[in-house]
């Protein structure tokens, strides 16, 4: 990997990482418990995002497996949000 491709990596993750504060400041000032799971969402997403940048540059390929497997456990963590909050709103 060049010095121009780390140089693209780093510029990238500084990006996803304001985006990242961003996101975490949406999620502390949220009105409502919806806003709040769409937020770490985000932040589980940009994490994923980060993850794999980082076994791109150190050419690891456990971290991109470390990167599914989260990625893996968010989407049934918002399956089994989604799935409660549906049968909130049924009840009420």
């Amino acid at each position: 990997m060049g010095q121009e491709d780390i140089n693209m990596v780093m510029i990238s993750l500084i990006i996803l990482l304001l985006a990242a504060f961003i996101c975490f400041f949406k999620l502390i000032s949220a009105p409502n418990i919806v806003v709040r799971i769409v937020s770490v969402d985000a932040l589980g997403l940009m994490l994923v995002i980060i993850l794999a940048l980082i076994a791109v540059v150190m050419d690891a390929v456990y971290i991109i497996d470390i990167a599914i497997v989260y990625s893996v456990l968010m989407f049934v963590d918002i399956l089994v949000l989604a799935n409660y909050f549906e049968k909130r709103m049924i009840s009420e």
